[in-house]
């Protein structure tokens, strides 16, 4: 299941600089922007995220299949892609990994009235 389009995503987030390295690399960026709206994450997701995003780079999975060994195996117990949930998204997310953007609108922070 994919999210609705556009994503919304905090500048908090954004600004984080835990997050930057995830946000600067195209394939870590959509997976985060694709995955992070349905799912609840861990404290090890942005790292994870930016790891699978370099490994998806690397080998251009050319289908569904390449594209799922991308992944961790799902049976982990701190993973937070989880077999059952890449079953279902990585036949949707496929073609965002190549060719399509994943839209996406940039959230304030609330201003404070004085």
């Amino acid at each position: 299941m994919l999210p609705e389009f556009p994503v919304k995503i905090h500048q908090r987030l954004i600004d984080n600089p835990k997050f930057r390295p995830v946000w600067q690399h195209p394939m870590a960026r959509k997976l985060v922007l694709l995955w992070m709206p349905w799912h609840i994450v861990n404290q090890d997701f942005m790292q994870e995220a930016l790891a699978i995003g370099k490994r998806i780079s690397k080998l251009a999975p050319k289908d569904d299949a390449e594209l799922r060994a991308c992944f961790p195996s799902g049976l982990h117990p701190l993973t937070n892609f989880i077999r059952g949930d890449l079953e279902r998204f990585i036949p949707d997310a496929f073609p965002y990994f190549y060719g399509v953007d994943v839209p996406f609108e940039v959230i304030e922070a609330a201003q404070k009235e004085t």
